[in-house]
């Protein structure tokens, strides 16, 4: 059964709707951006994270939204944008655009 949010005052988001992927063990994100926009994202929850992505396939850039289950009623969740073509190493990604935001 999904799940699904507002984003009172979201700067990136004005909805979602989450749902299981059973037969992928996987997530798929569904979310209205600001601009009124639907995209998706799939990813997989582990250690109460759940970390998902989407290839745009216009600019070519991979969004990946990582969204970590602090408490029963409060989420925080990171936005970052990869280019196309440039590699990161894990402990420095001087070109992702992190974005934080506070749910509860």
């Amino acid at each position: 059964m999904p799940g699904s949010s507002d984003f009172e005052k979201g700067k990136h988001f004005v909805d979602g709707t989450l749902r299981y992927l059973g037969e992928k063990d996987q997530f798929e994100l569904r979310v209205t951006t600001s601009d009124k926009q639907t995209v998706t994202f799939i990813g997989s929850l582990k250690d109460a994270r759940l970390v998902a992505e989407r290839k745009d396939d216009k600019t070519k850039e991979t969004h990946r939204l990582v969204i970590s289950l602090l408490h029963d009623n409060r989420y925080l969740y990171h936005y970052e944008v990869q280019r196309e073509g440039i590699r990161y190493p894990a402990s420095s990604t001087p070109s992702v655009l992190p974005r934080k935001a506070y749910l509860s």
